[in-house]
């Protein structure tokens, strides 16, 4: 039976140990959202048209057209008008 040169080839290279990646790793602007830990939540905004339906990982949405902050509550978007 011949040998599997390809799978022969796979064993050969060398390994390397993974590593953290940091945004130093990444062209500038390329990274839209950094991962965050704990409770903290991050605002986003946009159009009120365009606000999330709750399944998402945004939980607070800010309507710029509307000046209306909005947070998730688990079942339905609760809302303020900031003046």
């Amino acid at each position: 039976m011949p040998e599997n040169v390809f799978e022969k080839k796979l064993e050969e290279q060398p390994t390397e140990k993974p590593r953290v990646l940091h945004s130093s790793d990444f062209i500038p602007g390329i990274v839209d959202q950094r991962h965050l830990s704990g409770d903290l939540k991050v605002v986003k905004f946009g159009l009120s048209a365009d606000i999330p339906d709750g399944s998402s990982d945004i939980k607070i949405w800010f309507s710029t057209d509307t000046g209306v902050l909005s947070m998730w509550d688990g079942s339905a978007w609760l809302t303020t008008t900031l003046t």
